[in-house]
C-alpha cells in the first residue's frame, strides 16, 4: 500500500545531519587555518595586508601612507604588502584603510613577489 503524499519520509533527519556535518567539516579547517595566520595583537613583527584586489600599487601605498606602517617588501600582487611597526594599534590602522585582513609574519613570507 503507497504512503500518502504529505506522510512524513523516514532519514530525513539523517540526512539533515549528515549535510550539516559536511558543511561544518569543511569549514572548520578554513577557520582554523585563518586563525593560524591570523597576526597576533599588538606585534611588530612583519605582516602582509591584503587590501581589494581591484586595487592598484599606487591604491594600496595610499592607503598605507594613512597607517605610518613601514614598507618591508612588495607582495606578489599590488594589492599586497609587507609592512611593520612599531605601534600596537597596527591591525586597526590597517583595517581602518582598507584591508581585507592581514597575515601573520610566517604567511607573510609566502606574499612576496619572487625575486627577478
Amino acid at each position: 500500500m503507497p504512503k500518502p503524499p504529505n506522510a512524513p519520509r523516514s532519514g530525513g533527519g539523517r540526512r539533515w545531519l549528515g549535510r550539516l556535518s559536511v558543511l561544518v567539516s569543511g569549514i572548520l579547517p578554513l577557520l582554523a587555518l585563518a586563525a593560524a595566520l591570523h597576526p597576533e595583537p599588538g606585534t611588530q613583527t612583519p605582516v602582509a595586508a591584503v587590501f581589494p584586489l581591484t586595487y592598484s600599487v599606487e591604491d594600496t601605498l595610499q592607503a598605507l601612507s594613512l597607517t605610518g606602517a613601514r614598507l618591508v617588501a612588495p607582495g606578489g600582487i599590488g594589492a599586497v604588502f609587507i609592512v611593520q611597526s612599531n605601534d600596537p594599534d597596527l591591525s586597526d590602522r590597517l583595517y581602518k584603510a582598507g584591508a581585507w585582513f592581514l597575515l601573520n609574519s610566517t604567511a607573510a613570507a609566502w606574499c612576496q613577489a619572487a625575486p627577478g
